[in-house]
């Protein structure tokens, strides 16, 4: 039976989603579950960062409210972690906050965007290279997912290979067995309605436009099979 995979909670969504719809941690479990792969979640708000992943498949970072460009002192366990993952062969999937600190540990730059915040339904595109990793197999080009962020990867580390990107930067990137997406595979298209109407005022106030964000939140299917393609061959 595959070791269990190790979910680093990193943070949580917003009040109201989660009171609806679960938070970060719950997404992952379950569609993992649905795979056949078990999942253990350490809150790193609340409890210590493992020393190593010896009991696990595989190790996915969640987003996350906080900013890599702020670091606290619970994030300097967690790089160490994605630094021995690395050099230990472990399969690992950063996702938003979890792409970004995948980034800084290795010796990349994260930064907040210039461009502004990415919020909604958007389209990605591969690179040559995301085209034939196996985190997209099969997959559409441009991909469809939903996204919520300020910061960006604006440096990938040396030796890291570019796997997608859009009008807002890099969204995907590799590393040994690592991987980074800058985008929400388990968000779905309902769940990014909600985040559109929670932050309508804070929207507004950046000059977007909540109601065509809105009318152009789209499901997002096929960006569910990134986490498991992931991890899916760790022991």
């Amino acid at each position: 039976m595959p070791r269990p995979l190790l979910i680093a909670k990193a943070g949580s969504t917003l009040p109201a989603v989660a009171d609806q719809y679960g938070d970060f941690e719950r997404w992952f479990v379950a569609a993992f579950e649905r795979a056949g792969r078990a999942a253990e979640v350490v809150d790193l708000a609340r409890d210590s960062c493992p020393a190593d992943l010896d009991r696990f498949g595989g190790l996915l970072v969640t987003g996350s409210a906080a900013s890599v460009t702020n670091v606290e002192p619970w994030m300097v366990p967690l790089s160490a972690l994605l630094r021995k993952a690395l050099d230990r062969d472990v399969a690992v999937l950063g996702v938003c906050f979890g792409h970004q600190m995948l980034a800084q540990a290795l010796g990349g730059e994260v930064v907040k965007n210039a461009a502004g915040r990415e919020i909604g339904t958007v389209a990605v595109e591969f690179t040559a290279d995301g085209a034939n990793d196996p985190l997209f197999a099969d997959l559409p080009n441009p991909l469809e997912v939903q996204a919520t962020h300020v910061d960006v990867v604006a440096r990938l580390p040396a030796g890291a290979r570019l796997l997608a990107r859009n009008d807002y930067g890099i969204q995907a990137f590799a590393i040994g067995r690592a991987r980074g997406v800058q985008f929400h595979p388990e968000i779905t298209g309902e769940v990014a309605r909600r985040y559109i109407e929670e932050r309508r005022a804070v929207l507004e106030s950046e000059g977007l436009d909540p109601r065509a964000l809105l009318a152009r939140v789209a499901p997002t299917p096929d960006a569910l099979t990134v986490p498991l393609a992931a991890v899916q061959n760790g022991p």
